[in-house]
């Protein structure tokens, strides 16, 4: 990963790698790496507790996916209430992450991150 973003002069940025099964169980599969800088983040970003979506726990709970239904719905959500992004909750209305980056706080000087379930 280092070497993608010094090839592509990323100092802070995102690089995704995406992983494709082949179409059959004996099929090669696919690898993508693609990188970008991040996004601009207004100066004033407001966060909207999303209603509508909700993170539920499951076998790909714990999986970064493409599909990616939920975020989408909870982003149109939070534009029409004039805010920047959707903060997702999960089954038992905890906060679990926002829908395209993720929630973390500082205690005692460690990251902490909250369960997706």
């Amino acid at each position: 990963m280092r070497k993608v973003a010094e090839s592509n002069a990323i100092e802070e940025g995102l690089i995704r790698v995406t992983l494709t099964a082949g179409e059959r169980a004996t099929a090669r599969g696919n690898a993508t790496i693609t990188s970008r800088s991040l996004p601009e983040i207004p100066p004033n970003a407001a966060l909207h507790v999303s209603a509508l979506a909700r993170r539920v726990s499951g076998p790909l709970s714990q999986c970064k996916s493409i599909a990616r239904s939920a975020e989408s719905v909870a982003l149109r959500e939070a534009h029409a209430e004039g805010a920047f992004d959707a903060i997702l909750l999960n089954e038992k209305g905890r906060v679990a992450e926002t829908t395209a980056r993720n929630v973390f706080i500082v205690v005692d000087g460690g990251l902490w991150t909250p369960p997706t379930y």
